[in-house]
């Protein structure tokens, strides 16, 4: 049950089963109710409760089993008196939560309750404390200016009881869109908030956030953000595949919301080859979970902005918290003035073979930047990059690959990744909107190939050049 917002009359989450270990996960809801009755029981099983948010009338939750809690909220409203749906009279005080004497509650950290109830025995915890809600533009509960449910929450991703891989510890974004975290208190840390809804730190997504990124701590690994429009944005990640056997690649199309992106869909294409043997009706354009950055501001100098993954646990992607400082950019932050050819940045693609394509970033300096997003003659995920000084719209590049490889999520060691030639390619501009890529490789089984690309995407801020 998660990412839920409960209000109405018959507010009960109630799983009443005789199979024993019967499990529930109740996370990331919002709970607003006026109901006589409990909210979350278990009476068989466990109740594996985490990032929701508890502002109600009402007990939040009993169990005879185990009560699993991490990162919530748990707040009693009208000072801990529980208030009839008909508010004709009170009914009995009733503490939040209630273990019936078994010893259920059982807190993992990074919880507040308005009341000492619920067991809240973890360093991170803040038992008997205020949350200090208010209101956002949809009427839901936040934390308000100086709750001390902001950035009171886990850093790290986090390995959780059942989980087989570490997860993010309040998810990459809230209900309402907000990725998370945030750096909410401006100490230049990105905490989660306790609960189930982040509040906003400073900064705005502009047209100076399109560019790459990376973590120094991970050099060889990065992510590239196309601005499109106010509210649009193209991410890519460029990585490698958790079992260390090779590279792999992310996009996803996101959604710009203040200082954030957050992408709900990131797709990792898999199972074509390399040239001759690509075929786009063989790519799977598989799920492999949600992501958010969040920017402070647009310089994003070391150790920059957030990056954060779910990942897909069942591909081995494990949940992933990460920086991103700038590498690169095309229109700059403020007064900067563009290349004249800025406008020839963007993604571009050969129609007859969806899947594969390059990234163009036209830098002030003249220099241009190309990531080429293919695979390898095993169907496997592949890229390649380069940078090279352009003549007029004309630039060929020396093109480098990965040759040996690191990990995906915690175990990943710039050490284990070497960066390798691996031939040329060479850019020429027909019109704003068409290409010729030719690529040469050294590389022995990927031979040398030229394609004509049309434009997939145009950064804003940016215009065409004059031909």
């Amino acid at each position: 049950f998660e990412e839920n917002e409960a209000v109405v009359y018959g507010c009960d989450i109630n799983v009443n089963s005789s199979v024993t270990g019967n499990a529930l996960l109740v996370e990331r809801n919002v709970f607003t109710s006026d109901c006589d009755n409990v909210l979350v029981e278990n009476p068989a099983g466990i109740i594996n409760i985490r990032n929701n948010t508890f502002s109600h009338r009402s007990a939040a939750m009993d169990s005879t089993g185990a009560a699993v809690m991490f990162g919530n909220i748990i707040n009693m409203q009208n000072g801990g008196s529980q208030i009839r749906s008909d508010d004709t009279a009170p009914s009995k005080p009733q503490a939040l939560c209630n273990d019936f004497g078994s010893g259920a509650f059982q807190s993992l950290g990074y919880n507040i309750s308005s009341d000492s109830s619920c067991a809240l025995n973890q360093p991170t915890d803040l038992p008997g404390v205020d949350p200090q809600l208010g209101s956002n533009a949809e009427g839901l509960p936040v934390p308000g200016p100086s709750s001390p449910a902001i950035d009171a929450g886990a850093v790290e991703a986090q390995l959780l009881a059942n989980d087989p891989l570490p997860s993010l510890p309040c998810g990459y974004r809230d209900i309402s869109g907000t990725a998370r975290p945030q750096d909410g208190n401006g100490d230049g840390v990105f905490e989660c908030d306790m609960g189930a809804m982040e509040v906003a730190g400073s900064g705005q997504i502009e047209n100076g956030h399109s560019g790459a990124f990376f973590n120094p701590l991970r050099d060889g690994e990065g992510t590239y953000v196309e601005i499109l429009n106010d509210t649009t944005a193209i991410v890519y990640t460029f990585t490698y595949r958790p079992d260390g056997s090779g590279p792999a690649w992310f996009i996803g199309v996101g959604e710009v919301q203040d200082n954030g992106i957050v992408i709900d869909n990131v797709l990792r294409p898999v199972g074509t080859s390399f040239g001759n043997g690509f075929d786009q009706d063989d790519i799977e354009f598989t799920p492999n979970g949600g992501m958010s950055m969040v920017f402070p501001d647009c310089a994003a100098t070391a150790p920059g902005g957030n990056v954060a993954y779910s990942g897909d646990a069942e591909l081995g992607y494990e949940g992933l918290i990460t920086r991103a400082a700038r590498l690169s950019h095309i229109t700059g932050c403020g007064a900067e003035t563009p290349h004249p050819n800025a406008g020839l940045s963007g993604s571009w693609f050969d129609p007859a073979r969806n899947g594969e394509g390059i990234i163009v970033e036209w830098l002030p300096n003249g220099n241009v930047l190309v990531v080429f997003f293919t695979y390898d003659q095993n169907d496997n995920q592949m890229w390649l990059i380069g940078i090279g000084q352009a003549s007029g719209k004309s630039v060929t590049m020396d093109a480098l690959y990965p040759s040996t490889f690191s990990r995906w999520g915690a175990d990943y060691d710039t050490a284990d990744v070497t960066i390798s030639n691996w031939g040329s390619f060479t850019l020429n501009w027909s019109d704003c909107d068409q290409l010729a890529f030719d690529y040469s490789s050294t590389v022995a089984g990927f031979g040398s190939a030229s394609r004509a690309y049309s434009r997939l995407s145009r950064l804003s801020g940016t215009q065409c050049p004059d031909f």
